[in-house]
């Protein structure tokens, strides 16, 4: 008998240590088939994308797994629990998923991230990978207005961060394709150029080449 896809993590909530389970994909079930141009990947069966969020059922504290599990400092901390932020009617995070819970999942890690004032390039993230399941779902509307967000915060990541998860190189390429996504074309050639053309292309010969190769998606489609 083949085991569930799916299995159970124990999780105990940094802002109100409540203890709860929330369903993660097994790695023996990840099955990529695609990967889009703007790192959206598309998977036979179960997506880890719709699972990566762990919701908190007490206070909504929201947050990937990996960022969930870090103590927050006590500036944070104040800073989400003084925001009062009200629910009603939530539904349960730590059963299986649709798109639906999925995209919900996000929009609670997007208000946590803002509220405890994480830098644009995390958030900007968390949008982006809105976006991607918006587009699963067929939500046009949602997921064009999620590129326009991720690319103003990448952006300002690209201005104000400098160096940090993103490199300049990565930042300028993403940048460039959501504005080729969203149809702009003038400037996604800008900031195609601008990775391009940094001293560090050579150490992302990956981007490089997919960076041309989004060139050509231009090219076709103006």
């Amino acid at each position: 008998m083949n085991p569930s896809p799916l299995f159970e993590r124990h999780l105990s909530c940094p802002v109100c240590e409540s203890k709860f389970t929330s369903m993660s994909v097994r790695t023996s079930a990840v099955n990529v088939s695609k990967v889009e141009s703007d790192r959206h990947i598309i998977y036979r069966g179960p997506s880890p994308l719709h699972y990566i969020i762990a919701v908190c059922p007490i206070c909504k504290y929201a947050a990937p797994y990996a960022k969930f599990k870090e103590p927050l400092s006590d500036y944070k901390l104040e800073k989400f629990i003084s925001a009062q932020r009200v629910f009603s009617n939530l539904p349960d995070f730590g059963q299986t998923r649709d798109l639906g819970l999925s995209l919900l999942s996000f929009n609670l890690a997007v208000e946590t991230a803002q509220v405890i004032s994480l830098p644009a390039s995390e958030i900007a993230g968390l949008v982006l990978s809105m976006a991607w399941i918006a587009r699963e779902s067929g939500l046009q509307p949602i997921e064009q207005r999620c590129l326009n967000q991720a690319m103003s915060l990448y952006m300002e990541a690209y201005t104000s961060e400098g160096e940090g998860k993103l490199s300049d190189v990565q930042l300028a390429y993403i940048i460039g394709e959501i504005h080729r996504r969203l149809g702009l074309f003038r400037e996604a050639i800008v900031w195609l150029n601008q990775a391009l053309n940094s001293k560090n292309i050579k150490k992302y010969p990956q981007i490089e080449r997919e960076a041309r190769d989004v060139w050509a998606a231009i090219r076709e489609q103006g």
